[in-house]
């Protein structure tokens, strides 16, 4: 039987590791590819750079989802369904 607590625990380590690797991460990845740019053809790097911005603008509104579902306690009032 999953808990409330339990659900929430669980909960906490997937914003925790959405966070980690796919925000932090991404920053860190786009900046390998920035300063790689002499050794990228300009259209390449040009291509690379905007689908980062995009990839991280997604990143960002699926992890805000994620926090405003966890700040309501949605995952709380779950808890009777999952077990």
């Amino acid at each position: 039987m999953v808990t409330a607590g339990m659900q929430r625990g669980i909960f906490v380590g997937l914003l925790v590791s959405f966070g980690l690797s796919r925000v932090v991460n991404f920053i860190y990845c786009t900046f390998i590819i920035w300063r790689h740019h002499g050794l990228i053809p300009d259209k390449v790097w040009k291509f690379h750079l905007a689908f980062a911005g995009l990839g991280y603008t997604m990143n960002l509104v699926w992890f805000t989802k994620l926090l405003a579902m966890f700040n309501k306690d949605a995952i709380t009032k779950m808890a009777g369904a999952v077990s």
